[in-house]
């Protein structure tokens, strides 16, 4: 039987980023069908050419669902990193790897939780495992394509768990129930080329962008509501193929992230942005991704099984929320009620992510007391 740990460091020394994802899909197809599952990977090609993962084992009708990701986000500058991006060393107690946190420590737990239930013959119903290659590109569909390929095998089950990275500093603080929808914005100004000394101003294309987007970062759109904290919007980057000192550009660009609570559709984020485009100096052109459509559930029965799964193992009562960044678990409630429960955020994305040894450990026990609560209030045997 594979530790869980060690099986986490195959995971992370796979360095699943910028188009190098299949390597780390075929480790996991081959593991998951030693252990007994029956695996998958899914055509869907007309979501990305990233691969799509989808494994079933046991027997009977609904049951648990796990739901993640293998890609990661990129390492940055290798420099950076004291013992190396995709090392999988231990150092001080925690494993430090990129993709650790997100998400493949928790990817590891939920399949070493299967493992250990599997050979002792203590799985008494069915669960399922589904994973994307694609969350941390510009438009992650990867889960969307699986759960339209579940509904129309018609492979229901009860609940998903997403394995997301929810507690902000220890684990045990929270699960999540709900995500912020998440749109970016690609904004273009055009203008005219000229000298610095002469031109005028208002043919500026960098201007005329820097301040229609002052002008929408002014404006906030809400301030939260009882389950959302407030929408929020971001520049996340400037761009111009100017490179002489001299010139003026005559084009700008800029993308925008805004994360929207419930208190808007879509619908209304786009027209807030297509207005402010409309009402500002110069000439624009907008285009716009829908990354995540947000969602917002409470399946009252899992999530006191994940509760009391949690305290037995951790000593926490987790609370319930919604914090956080928009998450491609909003792709699945179109099968089943969704929950997150993973490891701790504070260090994913960072130089230097790691997670604790022990919290790992933990989720996988936390996971297996879950996976065991889950089926057996089902009543499946």
């Amino acid at each position: 039987m594979t530790d869980v740990i060690q099986l986490a460091q195959k995971l992370v020394r796979f360095q699943s980023f910028g188009g190098q994802i299949e390597p780390v899909f075929d480790y996991l197809h081959a593991a998951l069908s030693g252990h007994g599952f029956n695996v998958r990977l899914l055509d869907c090609t007309e979501a990305g050419p990233s691969p799509v993962l989808y494994a079933a084992a046991g027997e009977g009708k609904g049951g648990l669902l796990f739901a993640g990701h293998l890609d990661v986000a990129s390492p940055g500058t290798e420099a950076d990193w004291k013992n190396g991006a995709f090392a999988g060393e231990i150092k001080n107690g925690s494993l430090c790897a990129r993709g650790i946190c997100e998400m493949k420590g928790a990817v590891a737990a939920f399949v070493g939780a299967c493992e250990q239930l599997l050979s002792a013959g203590e799985l008494r119903g069915r669960v399922g495992i589904l994973l994307s290659g694609d969350e941390e590109s510009s438009v992650p569909r990867g889960l969307e394509c699986g759960a339209k390929y579940l509904l129309q095998k018609g492979e229901s089950y009860d609940c998903c768990l997403y394995g997301s990275p929810t507690n902000p500093k220890k684990l045990g603080e929270e699960i999540k129930i709900g995500s912020r929808g998440e749109i970016v914005f690609e904004i273009t100004s055009f203008g005219a080329s000229g000298h610095p000394g002469s031109h005028s101003a208002q043919g500026n294309s960098l201007h005329n962008l820097l301040d229609l987007l002052c002008k929408i970062k002014a404006d906030a759109l809400d301030t939260g509501n009882e389950k959302f904290g407030p929408s929020t919007v971001q520049v996340i980057s400037v761009e111009t193929e100017n490179r002489e000192d001299g010139v003026i550009p005559s084009r700008a660009s800029a993308k925008v992230n805004i994360c929207f609570n419930t208190n808007h559709r879509m619908e209304d984020v786009v027209s807030w942005v297509q207005k402010n485009v409309i009402f500002s100096s110069g000439q624009f052109e907008l285009k716009y991704d829908l990354r995540h459509p947000g969602y917002y559930n409470y399946p009252e029965r899992e999530i006191k099984l994940l509760q009391q799964a949690v305290e037995h193992s951790t000593g926490m009562l987790p609370h319930c929320g919604t914090a956080g960044a928009a998450s491609s678990a909003s792709a699945l409630v179109q099968l089943c009620p969704v929950i997150e429960f993973g490891l701790v955020n504070a260090l994913m994305h960072r130089v230097n992510e790691s997670a604790k040894v022990e919290d790992i450990y933990l989720l996988e026990i936390i996971y297996k007391d879950f996976i065991r609560a889950c089926l057996n209030s089902n009543g499946q045997n």
